[in-house]
């Protein structure tokens, strides 16, 4: 009867390796005298963080066990990326926005897989509130040639902050010197996950006295009680004031006066050179 056993059991591995099966059951190992390959076993040690940003770097930790043999090869992969890594522990700042079904299967050393076991991570893309730049600016706005000007800003809720004209990246708050040598514009952007923002100032360097370009009445007589209108254009100041109670102004633009009697207008340009004025008259006729 033992004669007939052992061709018969023979046959039957031979049939059960052709459909497939990897594992023999106990008994029959035991029938024939020797002992299976027991398949590894993955753990998933830890994900960390199991929820980021897009481009934010995620830790993978795992191992494997064998209870009779050694674990010899790992195999990391994403339900939306496809295959991850081939180590035990890796990282990686590359997934794709959405929930990963992250999944680890290892293999020993008689070349079986174990079954994969999974975790979840979460990437999340770009939210959030674009920087604020609450402050940049430039004291004082103008120079004369060879005279330093200082720029000072103040940015919140940004990863990057940087200066053009050759300034480069600088901190979130700060002040930098700057010898321009004609009119600059200095540009400051930050940036972080959600964006970018920008904010511009101008050191104006000047060559020479203000430039009154034109300060005019119109009309140049009124009734008494009307009203009538200054003009004007400047260049070249940093200051630009109208007297008789008018005050500071823009360096150009107009404004309407009601003069009670004949009056004279000055218009005064300052920079840090010096300054320049023209005076206008105005006639009021009585009714």
């Amino acid at each position: 009867m033992k004669r007939l056993l052992f061709p018969l059991l023979a046959i039957l591995v031979v049939l059960l390796a052709a459909t497939g099966c990897e594992y023999l059951p106990e008994e029959l190992t035991e029938s024939l005298g020797g002992a299976t390959s027991q398949p590894p076993t993955a753990y998933i040690d830890s994900i960390s963080p199991e929820e980021a940003a897009i481009g934010e770097t995620i830790t993978f930790d795992g191992h494997g066990t064998d209870t009779d043999g050694t674990v010899v090869a790992y195999r990391w992969r994403s339900s939306i990326d496809g295959d991850l890594s081939a180590k035990t522990s890796f990282e990686t700042a590359s997934l794709s926005e959405g929930e990963h079904v992250i999944y680890l299967k290892v293999q020993d050393n008689n070349d079986s897989w174990s079954e994969e076991v999974r975790s979840t991570v979460i990437i999340k893309g770009a939210s959030g509130d674009a920087p604020d730049i609450n402050s940049f600016e430039a004291d004082p706005g103008s120079v004369v040639p060879g005279v330093s000007s200082t720029l000072s800003w103040d940015v919140s809720n940004a990863t990057s902050v940087t200066i053009d004209q050759g300034i480069g990246d600088v901190a979130l708050s700060g002040t930098k010197m700057v010898i321009p040598a004609a009119n600059t514009q200095y540009v400051l952007t930050a940036s972080n996950e959600a964006g970018s923002v920008s904010a511009a100032v101008q050191v104006v360097v000047l060559s020479g006295l203000p430039v009154i370009n034109y300060f005019t009445a119109n009309p140049w007589s009124v009734t008494s009680g009307g009203s009538l209108t200054l003009n004007w254009d400047v260049t070249n100041a940093t200051i630009v004031a109208i007297d008789n109670g008018v005050g500071n102004v823009d360096f150009a633009g107009n404004v309407s006066v009601s003069p009670s009697a004949d009056t004279s207008y000055t218009l005064t340009a300052t920079n840090a050179i010096g300054w320049s004025s023209v005076t206008i008259e105005v006639v009021v006729d009585a009714d």
